[in-house]
């Protein structure tokens, strides 16, 4: 899940909210963890499958919003696995791979986000744009992606009450810098008074 937050410089999706299994309606698609982008451009859930046998694997291939990808959720797709369990070349179409390295973390090495150029200064970000839209899945069970959103947020007890308390937060954090500010400059103030007079 962290992976799916992580920034384009860091080789991740940069999506701004990512859940672990999160909360769909019966009888179809549940994946493992997806995240939901909005950078401005190329907009859209990114979804990750792990898989830790063959026959998982080879199980999940035989669903129907696998062998129907307008039935699945996820403008993009990824399968995470232990490095070498799954290859490239058995990949659906326009889905990606992730490997799990022991000790090593994520390495991704197929979908949109293997095309990212990592920690450069100003990374020419035109091929993830580009894969981005070459492995995107327009047609998707968008329904379907919503229902994972706002059932996850039901769970939350007073979702507009969190929200107010963020404001609040906010609002005595902006309060509190701005005393401070006061609070430097009296000192400053003090210490030039204070200079002057010895």
């Amino acid at each position: 899940m962290a992976w799916l937050k992580k920034g384009n410089a860091a080789g991740g999706h940069g999506c701004q909210v990512a859940l672990s299994e999160g909360w769909a309606e019966a009888g179809g698609e549940i994946p493992d963890a997806m995240g939901w982008r909005h950078a401005g451009f190329q907009d859209g859930t990114v979804i990750v499958e792990a898989k830790v046998s063959r026959a998982d694997f080879l199980a999940d291939m035989r669903k129907s919003h696998r062998s129907d990808p307008a039935k699945g959720m996820g403008k993009w797709r990824y399968y995470l696995c232990p490095e070498g369990l799954i290859q490239p070349e058995e990949l659906p179409p326009r889905w990606g791979l992730i490997y799990a390295l022991p000790g090593r973390g994520l390495t991704v090495v197929a979908g949109p986000a293997s095309h990212l150029q990592r920690y450069t200064g100003k990374p020419d970000q035109r091929p993830f744009a580009e894969a981005l839209e070459a492995f995107a899945f327009h047609e998707r069970d968008r329904n379907r992606e919503m229902g994972v959103l706002v059932r996850t947020l039901a769970r939350v007890a007073d979702p507009e009450e969190v929200n107010r308390k963020l404001r609040e937060a906010a609002g005595k954090v902006r309060w509190m810098s701005n005393k401070m500010a006061q609070q430097e400059q009296s000192l400053k103030q003090w210490r030039m008074k204070a200079f002057e007079t010895t």
